[in-house]
C-alpha cells in the first residue's frame, strides 16, 4: 500500500482473458484462422523469452524469488503480458511503451483507439531529455566521413 501505484494496480484485473489463456475447446473455434497460428507462435515466443531472460535471474537469486514462486511463474508472466499488451501506450523513443493510469480505460475493450499519449516534441532516445541535449551531436558525428 506504500507504492504510489497501489491504487492503479488494484484497479486493473488480474489478467485479460486473451486467447493465451483459452482452453483447447475455446481455441478450437479459432482453428483455421490467422489468430490460431498467432496464439501458438506467441505462446512459444513468450515461453522462450521467459526461459531466456527470467529463469536465469530466478535461479541465480533463488533465495529471493523462491519465497513467492507463484508470483514468478510462467503463468504469472503471461498474466502480466496480457495486461501490458492490452493497456500500454507508445510514449516516445526513450520511454517506449508504458501503462498510463486512467488513459488505458479510454481504449480498453473498444474496437478503435480514442486516446493518444504523445510528448509535445521529440525526446532524446538515449537520455529522454526534451529539447537540446549532448547526444544530438552524436548522430551528426556518425554521419561525418572525416
Amino acid at each position: 500500500a506504500s507504492s504510489k501505484w497501489h491504487l492503479y494496480l488494484n484497479s486493473i484485473p488480474e489478467y485479460e482473458p486473451v486467447p493465451l489463456f483459452w482452453n483447447e475447446e475455446e481455441l478450437s473455434y479459432l482453428r483455421g484462422t490467422d489468430i490460431s497460428t498467432s496464439v501458438s507462435s506467441d505462446l512459444a515466443l513468450l515461453k522462450d523469452d521467459y526461459e531466456k531472460y527470467f529463469t536465469p535471474i530466478f535461479t541465480k537469486h533463488a533465495a529471493i524469488f523462491s519465497k513467492k514462486k507463484e508470483f514468478f511463474s510462467f503463468q504469472a508472466f503471461l498474466k502480466a503480458v496480457s495486461l501490458v499488451s492490452s493497456r500500454a501506450f507508445g510514449i516516445d523513443e526513450y520511454h517506449g511503451k508504458s501503462m498510463v493510469p486512467l488513459a488505458d480505460i479510454f481504449n480498453h475493450r473498444t474496437p478503435n483507439e480514442h486516446v493518444h499519449v504523445e510528448s509535445v516534441g521529440p525526446v532524446c532516445p538515449i537520455c529522454g531529455v526534451f529539447g537540446p541535449c549532448p547526444h544530438e551531436d552524436e548522430d551528426d558525428d556518425d554521419d561525418d566521413d572525416g
